[in-house]
């Protein structure tokens, strides 16, 4: 039609500005499980599976004919994108509906925030394990998948940045990642801001940029 490649660009941009949810009817999820599962028989136990199967196809095919029609082509892209980097699994419709969205709000923004979010959500809480944490024994898959998959990558972490980042001593009681200090962010900005940035200068980024706007 005639654009140069810059006019292209930029209109990819501009029609990605708007941040649209993926937004199914609450009566679509079917999210009964927070009802005791154990309480429930052997009958009502496939039903509610087979339900929530059904709510995550819905989903995803709602998900792929957004991606097809939406305007926001390029909004749409990164969230793909970003979905795959995030890897997470759920049953959950209603939990999976909004950590798509957690990638859609932040796809084209700051990797950072984006981090934190997606840290939060109860779908990668679940996924990671989380609900396993306990005081003297923390579950160290967060803190692993938060290096190796999400930020560092394989051979660019040690063991002992998992048990500092993980656990923390402060004033003889521990501090759990999910008991305090992710809740304000400090566990991301110790990853992002000081081993995030520590790699990227040893590889060649500028030692005064800072990480979450090189990621």
């Amino acid at each position: 039609n005639g654009q140069n490649i810059r006019e292209v660009v930029t209109q990819l941009f501009e029609a990605s500005e708007q941040d649209n949810d993926l937004q199914l009817p609450d009566n679509a999820l079917n999210d009964n499980q927070a009802n005791a599962f154990k309480n429930l028989s052997e009958d009502q136990k496939k039903e509610q599976l087979r339900k929530a199967r059904q709510s995550v196809r819905l989903l995803n095919t709602s998900w792929l004919e957004k991606m097809a029609a939406s305007p926001a082509q390029l909004r749409e892209k990164l969230t793909l994108f970003w979905h795959g980097h995030f890897a997470c699994r759920s049953n959950r419709a209603p939990f999976l509906q909004q950590l798509n969205n957690i990638h859609r709000k932040h796809a084209l923004g700051d990797f950072k925030t984006m981090l934190l979010e997606v840290s939060q959500s109860p779908a990668m809480l679940q996924f990671l394990n989380n609900q396993q944490n306990r005081k003297g024994k923390p579950n160290e898959n967060f803190a692993r998948e938060l290096m190796e998959l999400f930020c560092l990558g394989e051979g660019n972490y040690s063991e002992k940045d998992v048990q500092e980042l993980f656990a923390r001593e402060r004033e003889d009681e521990v501090v759990y990642a999910l008991a305090g200090v992710l809740e304000h962010g400090e566990v991301v900005r110790l990853v992002v801001d000081d081993l995030l940035r520590r790699r990227l200068h040893e590889v060649g980024a500028r030692p005064d940029e800072r990480a979450g706007d090189a990621v």
